[in-house]
């Protein structure tokens, strides 16, 4: 909402507060913050509610609204940048940037387990921050790829230096 809508619902609120104000109290200013705060809570309620609903679009309509995926805009970025970066980086960076692109089968039998696991601690009872979705995270790569901690730090170390090198070189 705008200001402006905001100040008129405020001035709204304190006229029905005004009016309706019981007789024998002497608190008015906390009486008006709870009535506006109620008020705000119901308008953030709605308008959540409206933007659930959506709008209705005749059908001939839909299937002229071009569908802009950002996740393969984004996927392409990287599968070039990373064929930029291939001749200057190590045997394990590039295999973690592919993986990074393109997960393997391991890996997403890897991260599946995990999740697998998260859920059934979840099911007992015992909270596990990350359990409701199924997400590929770099310790799933790092497990499939046989590295540790410290090998990962130096491949990412790697990419980045590598990757800034070129990005200075083009500018230039």
């Amino acid at each position: 909402m705008s200001r402006e809508d905001l100040e008129a619902e405020g001035l709204l609120i304190l006229v029905k507060c005004c009016r309706e104000f019981p007789q024998g109290q002497f608190h008015f200013s906390r009486y008006f913050k709870r009535a506006w705060y109620n008020q705000l809570k119901k308008l953030i309620r709605f308008g959540l509610q409206e933007k659930r609903v959506g709008v209705e679009v005749d059908l001939e309509l839909a299937v002229e609204i071009p569908h802009i995926d950002y996740d393969t805009k984004f996927l392409e970025r990287m599968r070039v940048q990373s064929k930029e970066l291939g001749p200057y980086l190590s045997l394990g960076a590039k295999r973690l940037l592919q993986l990074l692109i393109e997960p393997s089968e391991e890996v997403m039998e890897y991260a599946w387990r995990d999740f697998c696991r998260k859920q059934k601690l979840r099911s007992h009872g015992i909270f596990v921050p990350g359990a409701k979705k199924f997400r590929i995270r770099t310790r799933h790569i790092r497990e499939s790829l046989r590295m540790s901690r410290e090998e990962m730090r130096e491949v990412v170390t790697e990419i980045r230096s590598t990757y800034l090198t070129v990005k200075r070189r083009k500018n230039t």
